[in-house]
């Protein structure tokens, strides 16, 4: 199963950083991302749940698209001193390391 299959759907419920610059974004479900690398992210506020309504790989970026018009585009480009650009967390234990 892509990566893209198993984000679609996915209702959003937070996002926060860390100390050392991590993203970390959560859905409803308990899975969630690591992410170690520059990203932007484009918000909008929103009262309902919202869910992921795609996942696109580009040459430079992966981007979550959420069904508000929201996105976090995650560049492709690791930052040191982190060999990883993100890890993603499934609920079944699936692990996806993208570096």
């Amino acid at each position: 199963m892509h990566l893209r299959d198993r984000l679609i759907g996915k209702k959003f419920k937070s996002f926060s950083t860390t100390e050392f610059n991590q993203l970390n974004l959560d859905f409803a479900d308990g899975s969630g991302f690591g992410i170690y690398t520059d990203t932007v992210v484009t918000w909008k506020a929103d009262e309902q749940r919202i869910a992921v309504s795609d996942f696109v790989e580009a040459s430079d970026t992966f981007t979550i698209i959420f069904d508000n018009g929201s996105k976090i585009a995650i560049s492709r480009v690791p930052i040191s001193p982190s060999p990883e650009i993100f890890q993603f967390h499934d609920i079944d234990g699936t692990v996806v390391v993208e570096n």
